[in-house]
């Protein structure tokens, strides 16, 4: 195993790297399964403010502002979700297509959520 050049501060620059992005992925996977729960007790599809008014009680709290940094985190989450993007199965769908701010669960997953009852714990 070769291992010139490397330096113990390049190989914790890099275990930090892999740490922080591991738990910007949590983080956008907690997210996602609040904006299920809130589109679940919405009937499936709902406008985006609407949603986040719904996790912002559910926290026990007032609406996610858009502009929030939360708001902005809810977002981010949904769009790495989305239907619109490639390589996974989608959990979420822009209702009317891009540039729509109704979002909605897609048909694969509002068959899986409501037909199995099962709470809410997205990957």
């Amino acid at each position: 195993m070769r291992m010139e050049g490397l330096t113990m501060s390049s190989i914790i620059e890099c275990s930090e790297f892999f740490q922080q992005r591991q738990t910007k992925n949590a983080r956008k996977s907690q997210l996602a399964a609040e904006i299920v729960d809130a589109l679940l007790a919405l009937d499936g599809e709902a406008h985006r403010k609407l949603v986040l008014e719904q996790i912002g009680l559910k926290r026990g709290g007032p609406a996610l502002r858009l502009d929030g940094p939360e708001g902005r985190a809810v977002l981010a989450a949904f769009d790495a979700h989305c239907l619109t993007q490639a390589g996974r199965q989608p959990l979420f769908s822009l209702r009317f297509g891009p540039g729509s701010h109704r979002w909605a669960l897609s048909p694969d997953a509002m068959t899986f959520f409501t037909l199995s009852g099962s709470k809410t714990t997205v990957a």
